[in-house]
């Protein structure tokens, strides 16, 4: 489609250009701008064997799936099959955690803020039968507390699984049969698919990823998720079926055929702050939400092997922006578009976080090595320049057939911006943002991006 809105125009002729900066093989862009949809798709779906890139070619939108998820579960809420603050046990009796008195009080409700607080990246196939998902939450039993239950955000992959098998258990169906019948189906998703027999008979895209910095992309295997991580990110979709989806947003909870699948009321609530997620965002139910100069965000992104996904919505506006990509450097391209997005389309700019220039004795008491559970992954910070220099170990990901080690990630130079946060200044990642997170002594215990790691010793 040739774009005829002049700001639309100008954003795809910038898609090509970050396209080849990034060296990221496809991309797929939708706006819904001044009620009009808007898409643009450029590159190949494989670096191995290409074939252009159309508005119809189907990526893996990873943890943007999580949104689904919500939506369905919350249509239950709606119809009193489920309520966000009752105990899951109600349904699924058979839940453990290591800690009985947490597995006895997780609700409905700290799954989808991503405050159950035990390590949510736990990834761990367990075949491909319909009791998949099952087998996966009983091996939850094994996952040890990070934080207390409910008071803190750390991004959890394992909580949307399990939400997932709530899901199961409260319609008698599959997750993805649920999802299907009280999403897809209903919002007219067409393109929208869980398993790959249903993807490989139509044009998709496979992830690439760099050897090293600057190197040519190379593809990115395995390409199914697996069903256990169908709730949490298995959907592959069209950037044509993202906006029909988006514009069920924008229209609030009702689909373009005029049916509501969610009040106002549950609408209005799933976009509420709950927690503080980020130095710039809080979670919502599901989606994360954010004020920039007084224009409200819900947004979400979503990364597989080798894919980088990510829809916003500023609904209040009527704009919708939805980014495909077919690469893990993705990232940056998508950072980079939707701040001109935002600027372009809704007249505001995402403010930059100014770096602060401290002593060594004042970084000293953030410097140490930080570990993720369950794999292991190692952030160590150590003082340099002025700030701090940020040494990332993947951890052991080789129980874990579909989820790789991600490639060496050279050394990075990180800046505090305040007390508490901090913005990655030059290397991989530029441009995004943590915050270190202090146990009641006012010690630095903790780092969060996006995940909690937990302090193990200072440097």
């Amino acid at each position: 489609m040739v774009p005829t809105h002049p700001d639309v125009a100008a954003l795809t002729e910038r898609v090509q250009a970050l396209m080849l900066e990034h060296k990221v093989p496809g991309v797929a862009l939708g706006l819904i701008v001044d009620g009009e949809a808007h898409t643009a798709a450029f590159g190949v779906t494989n670096a191995e064997h290409p074939l252009p890139v159309t508005e119809d070619t189907l990526f893996q939108i990873g943890s943007i799936t999580k949104t689904y998820t919500a939506l369905a579960l919350m249509r239950l809420v709606e119809r009193s099959e489920l309520d966000l603050d009752t105990p899951i046990r109600l349904h699924l009796p058979e839940f453990r955690l290591v800690d009985e008195e947490v597995a006895a009080r997780v609700t409905l409700r700290h799954l989808l803020t991503h405050t159950g607080s035990w390590p949510g990246d736990f990834f761990e196939k367990q075949g491909d039968g319909d009791d998949a998902l099952a087998r996966y939450v009983a091996r939850m039993a094994d996952l040890e507390q990070t934080l207390p239950l409910g008071e803190v955000y750390s991004y959890n992959n394992a909580g949307f699984a399990l939400a997932g098998r709530l899901l199961e258990v409260r319609t008698g169906q599959s997750v993805e049969a649920a999802i299907r019948d009280l999403v897809l189906q209903p919002l007219g998703l067409q393109a929208s698919f869980f398993f790959p027999n249903e993807v490989m008979t139509r044009r998709f895209a496979v992830g690439h990823f760099e050897l090293e910095r600057g190197a040519e992309p190379v593809v990115a295997r395995d390409w199914y998720v697996g069903r256990y991580a169908a709730a949490m990110g298995g959907l592959v979709t069209s950037v044509t079926d993202q906006l029909r989806y988006a514009r069920f947003w924008l229209n609030g909870g009702v689909s373009e055929t005029g049916e509501r699948l969610l009040s106002p009321a549950t609408i209005a609530q799933m976009r509420e702050p709950y927690l503080p997620a980020s130095p710039v965002a809080s979670i919502g139910l599901a989606w994360h939400v954010r004020d920039v100069d007084g224009v409200q965000l819900m947004s979400h992104g979503g990364g597989t092997n080798g894919q980088i996904a990510q829809l916003t919505l500023a609904p209040e506006h009527g704009v919708a922006v939805s980014v495909l990509t077919n690469a893990l450097n993705g990232s940056e391209l998508v950072t980079a578009l939707l701040g001109e997005v935002l600027e372009r389309l809704l007249g505001v700019k995402v403010p930059a976080p100014e770096p602060l220039t401290l002593s060594p004795e004042d970084l000293e008491p953030y410097a140490g090595r930080y570990r993720g559970r369950p794999n292991g992954e190692i952030f160590e910070f150590r003082p340099a320049n002025g700030g701090l220099i940020l040494e990332f170990s993947p951890g052991d990901y080789s129980a874990f057939a579909d989820r790789p080690a991600p490639p060496p990630v050279p050394p990075r130079q990180v800046a505090l911006t305040s007390e508490r946060t901090f913005v990655i200044t030059e290397g991989e990642g530029k441009g995004a943002q943590g915050e270190f997170l202090r146990d009641a002594s006012g010690a630095v215990r903790w780092v969060r991006a996006g995940r909690v790691l937990e302090r193990i010793d200072p440097a």
